[in-house]
């Protein structure tokens, strides 16, 4: 059985090396992605892919700082920190060029060792320490 803080944490890590083929190894092919916050939804790899390739667009040097992962059987929450430079002209961000921080907090879910479902919550407070 594979456990799940191992999945988030090679995920992660895979996010954070811009390895989108081994993240999304660990998403099931038929995920479920969303961040409402933004008015995001996605389904299946190829469309979390998307929503992958634009991310890295706006933030090309963005780092993912895992806080917290608190998991079960078939679920976890992950608190972490965002850290990036702001692409500017995101109201109430910093400008361009400035470093930032965001807090976030994600709810996954799993089905054979892989990522089902997955869910991400920010505090739309932006800090500009990195």
């Amino acid at each position: 059985m594979t456990d799940n803080r191992d999945v988030i944490e090679t995920m992660i890590a895979a996010a954070n090396r811009n390895d989108f083929d081994a993240q999304l190894a660990c998403f099931s092919p038929d995920a479920e992605y969303r961040f409402d916050t933004y008015g995001i939804a996605a389904s299946g790899r190829e469309a979390i892919r998307l929503f992958l390739d634009q991310l890295i667009a706006t933030f090309p040097d963005r780092r993912i700082v895992i806080r917290q992962i608190i998991s079960d059987a078939d679920r976890a929450a992950v608190e972490y920190h965002y850290v990036a430079t702001s692409p500017g002209g995101i109201p109430g961000w910093p400008s361009a060029g400035e470093p930032f921080t965001s807090r976030l907090c994600s709810i996954y879910e799993f089905r054979d060792g892989l990522i089902c479902a997955a869910r991400d919550y920010v505090d739309r407070r932006v800090s500009n320490r990195s």
